[in-house]
């Protein structure tokens, strides 16, 4: 690759640019990555300006053209709890403890490393916040058999399946483990 990457948090300036990078998935890329709204005004507004989210972006230095997109959310939807409960694992948002992650990389820049630069970065500002667990946000589709080996080689473990528009996994991460 011949691209030098930059690692950073977003902000409400790089709105426009990660509404384009969005546009620019497949649409296979994009039934797998839908964590929410990407029209500039919802992105502007409700994630990058919002203290409940982190957003990190992977871009290519010279082009300043977003490679891979990452948003975390600081806290957990009710039916998501409701259903990791089953598995033995209370999560209560006042805790603070865990959070959900929804990584995505442009399609031609799979297998290049990003993906990963993006789960480290993330870690690092979750660290500071005192998280303690990553959720997959929405889970992984059991069919996405590259990105459940990613998962898996970055140290989240399958704790579940759920049904929703197919089979999906749920996977943790404990953000302090070695």
């Amino acid at each position: 690759m011949n691209h030098s990457i930059h690692i950073r948090i977003a902000n409400k300036s790089d709105a426009v640019n990660i509404a384009s990078y969005y546009l620019q998935l497949t649409d296979a890329a994009k039934k797998k990555f839908a964590p929410h709204d990407f029209s500039v005004d919802y992105l502007s507004k409700n994630i990058l300006e919002n203290n409940d989210y982190v957003s990190v972006i992977a871009e290519d230095e010279s082009t300043k053209n977003i490679l891979g997109y990452a948003v975390t959310q600081l806290w957990i939807f009710d039916y998501d709890i409701d259903r990791w409960s089953t598995y033995h694992i209370p999560i209560k948002n006042e805790d603070r403890k865990y959070c959900c992650f929804a990584p995505s990389v442009a399609d031609k820049y799979h297998h290049t490393g990003i993906g990963s630069h993006l789960l480290q970065f993330t870690k690092s500002i979750l660290k500071e916040k005192n998280i303690d667990f990553i959720l997959l946000w929405g889970g992984v589709k059991c069919y996405n058999i590259p990105a459940v080996r990613f998962y898996l080689k970055n140290k989240f473990k399958l704790i579940g399946h759920f049904e929703y528009e197919g089979g999906n996994y749920d996977m943790l991460l404990s953000i302090n483990e070695k």
